[in-house]
């Protein structure tokens, strides 16, 4: 019997086993309760060690780096204040918006496609390891996926009734979720400006006031979020990194450099955040879908392309990246169109064999199938700063100096305050109430080169705590401060340091901690060391020269 026609996966039950398994994937996740990474640590401390109103205030521990939703960070550090601080509560929201995300998923396929596409797209939306992954992860992307789909339900509500209490979900909602997920902007305008023109093209003109007053509405709510947040998240340093990493268009989508460029970004999408193999295959699909949707009902195409058209544009001016996770936020208007294409292919497919339609679909949902699998085996750890920290606090003793490299302070200032370590190392009380100050050595994540000779380049530099071992801030001493080049060979500068640690983490360079080794062991004698994913831990006893 073809499972396909019976209809056992593509109705009710069948879905309902593909919402179990999601749920069951993203909460294995979770469970993992893997160590927080770089990028997440940064925002961890921006959430843990600011209070709600220096939050709402928009003061900023790291002025440079991306910032989070304004309601994002407020809900999180919620969680914190209740739950405590650890990875799991810092992570909770972001879980609790994918297992929602699953269930509205399926109601948001069911809504455009019919059985079999609906299936398709609801199994990969439950698979495809971005969507999984950012299920557990401290970011806000996760989110995005949730909020668009509430503001397609928003759309979609209003489109049948347009009852006074749909007038004021629909003015409200897409008033405060931009709050939770900024990218929202590009689905609300749109799917707004089709619905807005549609009407206007069937002279509705009490629909079009109404769309006019509830935009509004949202465009009051925007102002007042420039004005306290959205106005200050970017920074010239985080353009420039976009355009280093492709996020940007190198010129108009309509020049040639423009079109090469969106040839390149279209495949991308379907590696991440889709999460799909064979891009170029995929990308056929989705011309099949598009096609698709345009020949069955044209103005729910534009309905649905429209944001990714804005967010191209967006690139285009170099308003916001067209990359990777940043785009997760479109994977539910693409996953529709995919899998229309993914149905119309497979259909035209089972003329040469009823076979053939399942073929179709198991060979498109093969590698999200496989990578799910081996996820579900095998923990994601990135980088094991949490171990090497407790292994560092575990064995610390009052007087021992601590060396640590630039990306290693992020995890360094989080974790130090949750082993106490933080508590111990700031022993010297500051003239500002409540901060103490702690003395350590940065050393520079570059192997710098002179004559032909490798230097370890490190320098003296202070850490500032609160009373409760919180990271404040960072300062320089200086001309205690300056920069001093160790030779490999010669590491004499070292001499009489005596205990000191040497922490690593997110090195972009994997020979740089045996480099760093090297210095240290021609100076003294390794005690003790840890060595995990994107970290390393040593202790050393150098002593004082002759």
């Amino acid at each position: 019997m073809n499972v396909w026609r019976a209809g056992f996966w593509t109705g009710s039950v069948g879905q309902s086993v593909l919402i179990v398994i999601g749920i069951l994937l993203r909460l294995r996740h979770y469970f993992e309760n893997r160590s927080f990474w770089q990028d997440e640590i940064c925002l961890a401390l921006s959430i843990t060690n600011r209070s709600f109103q220096e939050i709402w205030q928009h003061v900023l521990l790291f002025p440079d780096f991306a910032q989070a939703p304004l309601f994002f960070q407020i809900v999180e550090k919620s969680f914190v204040s209740v739950l405590g601080n650890s990875e799991m509560s810092l992570r909770l929201f972001p879980l609790l918006a994918s297992i929602a995300s699953v269930f509205l998923a399926r109601r948001f396929f069911q809504r455009f496609l019919d059985p079999v596409a609906s299936t398709v797209a609801l199994a990969a939306f439950i698979l495809v390891e971005p969507l999984v992954y950012f299920a557990a992860e401290l970011k806000p992307y996760g989110v995005d996926v949730l909020a668009a789909f509430l503001v397609y339900e928003l759309f979609i509500y209003l489109g049948r009734t347009w009852s006074l209490r749909a007038i004021f979900f629909f003015a409200a909602g897409g008033a405060l979720v931009i709050w939770a997920s900024n990218a929202m902007l590009f689905i609300m305008a749109g799917c707004g400006a089709v619905i807005f023109l549609e009407k206007l093209r069937e002279r509705e003109w009490p629909r079009v006031a109404i769309l006019a007053g509830c935009y509004l509405a949202w465009a009051l709510s925007l102002a007042l979020l420039y004005h306290l947040s959205l106005g200050r998240m970017l920074n010239p340093d985080l353009l420039k990194n976009w355009r280093l990493t492709g996020g940007f268009a190198p010129a108009p989508l309509w020049t040639l450099d423009g079109l090469a460029w969106l040839a390149r970004v279209v495949p991308d999408m379907f590696r991440s955040p889709l999460g799909m193999g064979w891009p170029y295959v995929m990308v056929v699909f989705f011309g099949v879908g598009c096609y698709s949707f345009w020949r069955k009902d044209r103005g729910l195409a534009i309905f649905l392309a429209a944001p990714m058209v804005l967010t191209l544009l967006a690139a285009s001016f170099e308003k916001y990246p067209f990359y990777e996770r940043m785009i997760l936020f479109l994977v539910p208007a693409l996953l529709a169109i995919w899998a229309a294409g993914v149905r119309d292919m497979a259909a035209k497919a089972s003329r040469y064999g009823a076979w053939l339609t399942g073929a179709v679909i198991m060979v498109v949902l093969a590698f999200p199938v496989t990578l799910a699998f081996e996820n579900a085996i095998h923990p994601r750890e990135k980088e094991e700063n949490r171990q090497a920290m407790d292994f560092l606090a575990g064995q610390y003793r009052p007087g021992d100096l601590i060396a640590i490299s630039p990306q290693a302070q992020y995890p360094f200032w989080y974790y130090g305050q949750r082993t106490g370590l933080n508590q111990k190392i700031a022993a010297h009380a500051m003239p500002d109430e409540g901060l103490f100050a702690a003395s350590v050595i940065q050393l520079f994540p570059n192997v710098v080169t002179e004559k032909g000779i490798n230097m370890l380049a490190l320098r003296n530099v202070v850490n500032v705590y609160d009373g409760e071992g919180y990271y404040r801030k960072f300062l320089l001493m200086g001309r205690k401060s300056d920069v001093v080049r160790v030779p490999e060979i010669s590491p004499d500068a070292l001499k009489g340091m005596g205990r000191v640690w040497i922490f690593l983490s997110h090195h972009n360079d994997p020979q740089y901690p045996s480099f760093v080794e090297r210095v240290f062991s021609r100076a003294g004698v390794k005690l003790a060391g840890f060595e995990g994913a994107g970290v390393a831990v040593f202790l050393y006893n150098i002593p004082g020269g002759k």
